[in-house]
């Protein structure tokens, strides 16, 4: 990968299920959704993740990540005996009382949990009272963990994902022409300093966007084989942003509205329109709001 040595850090989508379905959600979180990634490509992945010698933290997200509880826990212990600090993402749903969530927490403290963000925003508080994720903090901190929020203000929503289609419609301010959009400013493409890995082994420069899958080959060869200007839809961006994306799309039949909420929206809709035709780079269904996987997917 060009800059691999940049790459500290993997946030591991240990599943798209959620308690929740946030109408900002990236990944399209839903309790519909079910699976965690196989405990046995785990294995394989934090060995190989030791052997690359980069990466200095885990991160562990969803969907929810405590509707996995037993592998989540699994997870964290895995972790913790290869020497890494692992945190995780939450809504706190979960934390109903401080009885609880003391439960809950201590068993992942003493599998080696350090720290945990809690979301918590406008979008989030109709499926979660705020009086769960206060107690998930509360609780978390007098354990000994490090604990902070993580909201989305409605001025900071990224329209990808469930937002590009239930919020972005009706945005009014600050729309613009799709042909304005000419550069990815939320991502490093060249050089990522993160990465998602799922269950299907897909590894997300964002959501939805892969470089590559680790499910059929090693982690290191996946991420060291990754090239940018070579890459069918990140070299589209590198050249011009969403616009040169959704300019190249329009020749498979993509017609662009006339204005956008922001770049991911139409990026969003863009990559979307191409899944069938990059289906190894553009998934997985979850991510676009499909109910089925795509049996095209590299496994």
């Amino acid at each position: 990968m060009a800059g691999a040595e940049s790459l500290t850090g993997i946030h591991f989508l240990l599943t798209y299920r959620c308690s929740a379905s946030c109408a900002h959600c990236f990944v399209w979180g839903d309790p519909s959704h079910r699976g965690a990634i196989p405990r046995e490509d785990i294995t394989r992945y934090l060995d190989e993740a030791v052997e690359m010698g980069t990466i200095t933290g885990i991160f562990i997200e969803g969907g929810e990540v405590f509707t996995e509880y037993a592998d989540l826990k699994w997870f964290i212990g895995q972790c913790s005996e290869r020497g890494w600090d692992v945190s995780i993402l939450s809504n706190g749903f979960w934390a109903k009382t401080e009885e609880i969530a003391r439960r809950r927490l201590q068993p992942l403290i003493d599998a080696g949990l350090t720290g945990m963000s809690l979301s918590t925003d406008e979008y989030h508080q109709p499926f979660v009272p705020v009086g769960n994720v206060e107690i998930a903090a509360r609780v978390g901190e007098e354990l000994g963990i490090k604990v902070g929020r993580m909201g989305t203000p409605a001025d900071r929503v990224m329209f990808r994902g469930r937002a590009a289609d239930r919020l972005a419609p009706g945005i009014e301010d600050g729309r613009a022409a799709w042909q304005t959009f000419t550069e990815c400013t939320r991502e490093k493409l060249e050089t990522p300093g993160r990465i998602h890995l799922d269950k299907y082994g897909l590894l997300h420069l964002c959501q939805g966007l892969a470089i590559d899958t680790a499910r059929n080959k090693p982690l290191a060869e996946a991420i060291e084989g990754y090239d940018p200007k070579s890459h069918p839809i990140v070299r589209l961006l590198l050249d011009g942003g969403p616009a040169r994306l959704a300019q190249a799309a329009q020749t498979h039949g993509f017609v662009p509205r006339d204005d956008y909420a922001d770049e991911c929206q139409l990026c969003y809709e863009a990559r979307k329109h191409l899944r069938d035709r990059y289906p190894n780079y553009l998934g997985p269904a979850e991510v676009y709001g499909e109910t089925d996987p795509a049996p095209a997917l590299a496994r």
